[in-house]
């Protein structure tokens, strides 16, 4: 068969809306996302999608009236049917098909593991491509791109497998045989004729009524479904350990895992390079973990920043708050202890002893080298299978039943199922309410200060700390979410603006409100993200309250919670910015591009609202310029973003979103651009003097590019 089209403006238009959001953040849109801003054209996403050629989307939709799958992913064709700008994406598929072929050409296996087969990973990829790509000159963000290509290989029928959906730099995919009949293929063209060569062997093989599924070709013969069958459920499996000593013990339980063709390991190998990873970067893994291996050794591990525990205690510590079932392997007294891989300060050794006994209380076996502890993992696992069953990830689309389970691997996530499900939205308040409580708990926010500036920096490394799981789930909530999800954690920013009156530093007091405006402004930025100005309209207007002590008003939050609270020294914009984007991109909420330009609209729009507030009686203090791209300096050094907006709101008036969310203080549009207008020309001028003053002695040219002001 050919390549499938769109067969009008229509289908083109929801596969480019699907491919513009995978795009921004490398992760496969909701169902709920795409039809909210699809329905915005005045058209129903489920009845085009139904209207669809097949091939173009997965899982397809045999009846609009059926229950709208929980994904909606867009095949290669589809990429290639309805956007040109993704020509990075085509290159780089390709490139990555012709060294997953020269990976497995290569392959001469290992004598002690027959079974082992090839894979290919972010890095293996970089370096064997190091001479077609200059990876730190390419026009976006090299993980995100990365990502996006091995979404696409795990969606096609080439041979390729693995856990992508963490959205991870290091994601690995296992080489199977099917490769081998991509070798050769140099083209688009060429690709498509293999690939329908391949489908029309496999329908040879395994005759049905209806086509087999796009993914049946590279499924193994004998694994193959028929339509009444289920699809395999596949679990994610928490390797959690010190490291540097256990390195041989850890690359065997992986291995073995990877052979029993059920699980996805997950572990330190996967977060960086570094032995320290962020908490908040272990705790997301966790979150889609169905089952934890606890192996340990002869050493306690790496303390978690600003707590008195390592981080293998406080995985631990994880799995059993959150009934994750843990498997422990404890060494042996035979193990042979080479220098370095044991404690040497007492202290250490008692700790180690001390979480020994407390794990021993549990089930555990004893392991003598590594061998034999891969064997341990995987007879345990496969009764913890059927002893101890979880959720697990099911591959969507890889039957005829018109399933509509997820296209993609995709976890199993407490806060998922309770966006997904109407009747389970109550769970989200429960689940903010915990986090929310345990930043209220520091004792900084709640002791007497009398300490001075030097010690905001501790207080600072405290709160981030403390609130890091909070801000993760406030930006997917507020990215994915709707007006009734909003509902259950807004209030979460009032709660964590409460700020009694104290005696002490006045810096340090206000610090107190600090949570509650890293919470006010990361929601911003992820409504921005998820193209939510209903929602960046509600946060700026004035439904969420927060007393003022000095004058003893209800003053709206956008008034109260200015990057000044949290920085109150240096340009608290500029800082404030750097937190954010390090947040997102740490937590990958999005690729960098896509959460710079957010934060552009979100704080164009936070200052422009803070000017319509003062203009109803509700001023605020000083919270200096706002952090933004300022254009050419022949365009009288206006905002790029400022301009965009102005003409959005110019051309939809009050019917604008931002408006319909809750921005109802600014009375009209037109009150509304002329405050932005306002924003635009100050910060202009302000950009205009800091460039001046930023120009060497000897003279020089003033930018003539989008840059931030003052940046030399």
């Amino acid at each position: 068969m050919n390549r499938p089209e769109p067969q009008n403006e229509l289908q083109r238009d929801l596969l480019r809306l699907v491919w513009d959001l995978f795009s921004a953040t490398a992760q496969w849109p909701k169902f709920r996302e795409v039809d909210r801003l699809f329905r915005r054209t005045g058209e129903d996403a489920l009845r085009v999608a139904h209207s669809l050629p097949a091939g173009l989307m997965e899982p397809p939709v045999r009846h609009p009236g059926e229950h709208p799958p929980s994904w909606f992913t867009v095949t290669l064709a589809g990429m290639i049917a309805c956007t040109e700008p993704a020509q990075l994406d085509r290159s780089l598929f390709l490139s990555a098909l012709r060294v997953a072929a020269e990976i497995d050409d290569e392959w001469e296996g290992f004598p002690e593991e027959p079974e082992a087969i090839p894979v290919l990973n972010a890095k293996e990829l970089v370096v064997r491509l190091a001479d077609e790509y200059n990876w730190n000159q390419l026009p976006e963000d090299p993980d995100l791109l990365l990502r996006r290509v091995a979404l696409l290989l795990n969606r096609e029928p080439v041979g390729m497998r693995g856990a992508v959906g963490l959205g991870e730099p290091g994601w690995q995919l296992s080489i199977e045989r099917e490769i081998w009949n991509y070798r050769d293929v140099g083209d688009l063209d060429t690709y498509w004729q293999v690939r329908d060569r391949r489908a029309a062997d496999v329908a040879l093989v395994h005759p049905a009524s209806s086509p087999p599924s796009p993914i049946a070709a590279h499924i193994p013969e004998a694994s193959l479904m028929t339509p009444q069958q289920s699809p395999p459920t596949f679990y994610q499996v928490f390797v959690s350990s010190t490291y540097e000593d256990l390195k041989d013990e850890r690359l065997a339980v992986t291995q073995a895992l990877l052979k029993t063709e059920r699980c996805i390991p997950a572990g330190m190998e996967l977060f960086s390079a570094s032995n320290d990873p962020a908490w908040g970067v272990v705790a997301r893994a966790l979150a889609y973990t169905d089952y934890l291996v606890l192996i340990i050794g002869n050493r306690a591990g790496s303390i978690v920043p600003g707590e008195a525990i390592t981080y293998t205690e406080k995985e631990y510590e994880y799995a059993l708050a959150h009934d994750i079932p843990v498997l422990a392997f404890l060494s042996s007294d035979e193990v042979m202890i080479k220098p370095g891989q044991q404690e040497t300060k007492e202290k250490q050794r008692k700790a180690l002893a001390a979480f020994k006994e407390r794990v021993g209380d549990k089930t555990t076996e004893r392991w003598s080298n590594a061998d034999q502890l891969a064997n341990q993992v995987t007879v345990a696992l496969m009764k913890a299978f059927t002893n101890s069953p979880r959720p697990g990830w099911v591959r969507g689309g890889g039957t005829e039943s018109g399933s509509t389970s997820p296209p993609v691997a995709e976890p199993v996530d407490p806060l998922q199922l309770a966006l997904d499900n109407e009747s389970q939205h109550y769970r989200i308040t429960e689940i903010v309410q915990q986090q929310v409580e345990a930043v209220l708990g520091l004792d900084t926010l709640t002791a007497t200060v009398n300490g001075g500036p030097n010690e905001i920096g501790p207080v600072h490394a405290e709160i981030q700390t403390a609130i890091d799981p909070l801000l993760t789930t406030i930006a997917f909530l507020a990215q994915r979410g709707d007006q009734d999800v909003d509902n259950r954690w807004i209030k979460a920013i009032s709660q964590l603006s409460e700020m009694p009156r104290r005696d002490g530093s006045a810096v340090l007091i206000n610090l107190a409100r600090a949570p509650g405006a890293l919470a006010f402004h990361t929601a911003g930025v992820a409504a921005c993200i998820g193209h939510r100005d209903d929602l960046v309209g509600r946060l700026l207007g004035e439904s969420i309250g927060i007393d003022d002590l000095y004058s003893g008003r209800l003053m709206p939050a956008a008034t109260m919670l200015g990057p000044n609270v949290i920085y109150y020294n240096g340009w608290p914009s500029k800082r404030l910015h750097e937190f954010i984007v390090a947040f997102f991109a740490e937590h990958t909420i999005a690729g960098v591009t896509s959460i710079r330009r957010a934060w552009e609209r979100w704080t164009f729009l936070y200052h422009t609202a803070i000017k319509c507030l003062a203009l109803h009686n509700f001023p605020c203090g000083p919270v200096g310029n706002p952090y933004l791209l300022v254009m050419d300096v022949a365009l009288n050094t206006v905002t790029e973003v400022g301009r965009r907006i102005i003409r959005e709101v110019t051309q939809q008036g009050d019917s604008h979103d931002l408006f319909l969310g809750g921005l109802g203080f600014v009375g009209d549009a037109d009150g509304f651009v002329e405050c932005a207008e306002l924003v635009d020309r100050q910060y202009g001028g302000e950009a205009n003097r800091m460039d001046s003053e930023a120009m060497p002695a000897g003279g020089g040219l003033m930018p003539m590019s989008p840059h931030y002001p003052g940046v030399r």
